[in-house]
C-alpha cells in the first residue's frame, strides 16, 4: 500500500514540478495547462500539467495509472486482484503482494 501511495505522490509532484518549471523559465503566467481525461480505478480523472514537458508528463502519468489499474482492478477479470478473488489462489506480482 505504501508503494502505491508513493507512486501517486510522485505523479502528483511530477505534474506540480513541471508546472513550476514553466513559470520559473519565464513562461507567461496565463499559460493554459494541457489536460487529459482518464477513466481508471472506477473513476474519472482529469490530469493537468504546464510547461514544455507537460505532454510527456501527462502521457507517463496516464500510463502509470492504467498500469496500476490493470493490476488492482476488481472490475477487470484479467487483473491480479480479480483472479485472486475468483480462484482464491493465484501468483501475483511483488507489487500486488505488498498491497495485500
Amino acid at each position: 500500500m505504501r508503494k502505491l501511495l508513493a507512486v501517486f505522490l510522485i505523479m502528483t509532484m511530477m505534474v506540480s514540478l513541471f508546472g513550476c518549471a514553466g513559470k520559473e523559465s519565464g513562461a507567461d503566467e496565463a499559460e493554459e495547462p494541457l489536460s487529459i481525461e482518464v477513466y481508471a480505478m472506477d473513476t474519472y480523472m482529469t490530469l493537468s500539467a504546464y510547461g514544455e514537458n507537460a505532454e510527456k508528463a501527462l502521457a507517463e502519468s496516464k500510463a502509470e495509472i492504467e498500469r496500476i489499474d490493470k493490476l488492482f482492478s476488481t472490475g477487470d477479470e484479467k487483473s491480479e486482484i480479480s483472479l485472486l478473488n475468483k480462484t482464491k489462489k493465484a501468483e501475483v506480482s511483488e507489487e500486488t503482494c505488498e498491497l495485500i
